[in-house]
């Protein structure tokens, strides 16, 4: 019986990884030697002091380096104050700049993956910014994807490699499904609202 209960949980695992893999698939990568208009370095919470965190750092760190190979012209921070009083791109930026002179825009907004994408898709269209590198954490690349291609058709993501992603994976599955759990939600709400709107101009 134990057997049983076990064969079928892995059965529902593989089932529901599949699911959220087909919904969440890797994103395109970049174009070695190619310069794009703006990269944008998706925020994330700072420490209680005001100090990056380790997963900030990482993220600048790869922006500033694709910078100075030359890879975009100007550098779009996102994140507002989410987890304390430290705005997310506004430390992440002061960092920034201690490190080169990368010419950047600070988006504090947003208070999440979403936000961050609709602040930072303003911010390009009022720029003229057409192709976009997307900075973010290899366990984060399948959801910013998943928000990317919503506001962007020219892009890509890069990441750094991550020797402790694992720890992250269970709170990111868990973001996958509220994001499509929230999707179908906005659309049987559009969809009801169409439909009661065609219904007053029938006079139903």
């Amino acid at each position: 019986m134990m057997i049983m209960i076990i064969i079928s949980l892995l059965i529902l695992s593989v089932f529901f990884a599949g699911i959220l893999l087909y919904f969440f698939p890797k994103p395109p990568v970049r174009i070695t030697g190619r310069r794009y208009d703006a990269a944008i370095v998706l925020g994330c919470p700072c420490q209680n002091d005001g100090s990056l965190s380790p997963m900030q750092q990482r993220r600048m760190n790869k922006a500033i380096d694709l910078y100075k190979q030359q890879a975009y012209h100007l550098l779009i921070v996102s994140g507002g104050c989410v987890k304390n009083q430290y705005g997310e791109a506004a430390q992440m930026c002061a960092y920034a700049q201690q490190q080169t002179d990368v010419p950047f825009i600070v988006e504090d907004q947003a208070r999440n993956t979403y936000e961050n994408f609709v602040y930072s898709a303003d911010i390009c269209r009022q720029k003229k910014c057409e192709s976009i590198i997307i900075v973010t954490s290899p366990f984060h690349m399948r959801r910013a994807n998943y928000f990317a291609k919503r506001y962007f058709h020219d892009y890509c993501i890069c990441t750094y490699r991550e020797h402790d992603r694992a720890k992250n994976w269970p709170i990111e599955w868990y973001c996958m499904c509220k994001c499509l759990w929230i999707e179908a939600k906005l659309k049987r709400k559009k969809k009801k609202s169409i439909s009661k709107r065609e219904k007053e101009r029938f006079g139903i």
